[in-house]
């Protein structure tokens, strides 16, 4: 007799559903989220049109490279759009850069608005057009893409109005942390999609819907003064924003942190990607 083998969903679910209590187990279960992990361990030199961390982006002149204060930005990342295709929401074709200012000193990090930067160039056909194929360097590596699965953190939205009981709040970070990542592969460095950090989430809705200073940047004592309207127009937007890019920012001078770069829905739909916001997170 031949067992059927079990989808990575199916294991998933199967580690939630045995670990937590019912109630908290069907929420997470009917909540799951695919996301796509990028392989960064095995230092594969890119080909042309490949993922690809650092170096030159392909298929782009220095010309486009946008400018912060004057000065470019530094290229973090490209990723080929093709390896985006589990994601339904995400275009499947062409290619993302991502560009941050990096350059000032580790007590500064990319959150202004113009610090960041994400293009989408929509067929690859470019170098036909006349666009320079940037070369690559030795600090250039391919991104191997890796369907993925996250589920909800106990603060997430989906718990709203819901007693999550102690016993349960540990073990989901146990899951989190632990038996997720076994059972999917912990790639962790760039990640695309998913379910986004909660912190990152907030600040992403504190910014669309407009509590930010000149820069910005979410703007903390508007939020104060606002009493609860804040919170509450912010609360209204959680599940509307997804993940574009997260990478951590060790190599840049900031130890145990992220930069999330987040974009609403209605924008991925539209392919705005002039409108993302970014969110950094320190532990």
């Amino acid at each position: 007799m031949f067992w059927k083998k079990k989808t990575l969903e199916e294991k998933v679910k199967a580690k939630v559903k045995s670990t937590l209590s019912k109630k908290i187990a069907d929420l997470i279960n009917n909540n799951l989220e695919v996301c796509i992990q990028f392989d960064t361990d095995n230092k594969k030199m890119p080909e042309l049109g490949d993922s690809k961390y650092g170096g030159l982006p392909h298929y782009m002149s220095n010309t486009l490279i946008p400018k912060y204060n004057s000065r470019p930005l530094k290229f973090i990342a490209q990723i080929n759009c093709k390896d985006l295709e589990p994601l339904q929401n995400f275009p499947h074709e062409g290619m993302l850069y991502v560009f941050l200012d990096v350059v000032d000193s580790p007590d500064s990090f990319p959150e202004k608005r113009g610090q960041f930067k994400v293009h989408h160039i929509q067929l690859l056909e470019i170098p036909a057009a006349g666009v320079s194929t940037g070369g690559d360097r030795q600090d250039s590596y391919k991104l191997e893409a890796i369907e993925s699965i996250n589920i909800h953190e106990n603060q997430s939205y989906i718990f709203d109005g819901i007693d999550v009981p102690e016993e349960d709040v540990y073990k989901i970070i146990d899951l989190q942390f632990g038996a997720i990542p076994d059972i999917v592969g912990n790639y962790g460095r760039v990640k695309i999609g998913g379910i986004p950090d909660m912190h990152a989430l907030w600040d992403w809705a504190y910014q669309h819907t407009g509590y930010v200073d000149a820069n910005g940047v979410v703007d903390w004592s508007k939020i104060e003064l606002s009493k609860a309207e804040a919170q509450t127009n912010a609360q209204k937007t959680l599940k509307d924003f997804e993940l574009l890019f997260t990478i951590d920012l060790d190599s840049y001078g900031h130890t145990d942190s992220w930069i999330h770069i987040g974009i609403h829905k209605d924008d991925l739909r539209q392919r705005n990607f002039e409108n993302v916001y970014a969110s950094f997170i320190s532990t």
